[in-house]
């Protein structure tokens, strides 16, 4: 089952360490991701969803 609110979550974070969707790996997601609280839930997330957060970071903007 997808958790859409935790990607939503980690393609956010994600966008705001500046990483977009045309750039970012598991392994860059992973870095990035590596101080956050629950950490091991986001990088199993990343393992599991890994398109779907790709998906999420494309309809989003920074300014």
């Amino acid at each position: 089952m997808k958790n859409s609110k935790l990607i939503q979550q980690i393609a956010g974070k994600l966008v705001v360490e500046g990483l977009t969707h045309d750039f970012v790996t598991k392994e860059k997601a992973i870095k990035k991701t590596m101080n956050c609280v629950g950490s091991t839930l986001i990088h199993q997330e990343i393992e599991r969803n890994y398109d779907e957060i790709v998906r999420v970071m494309a309809t989003m903007t920074v300014n």
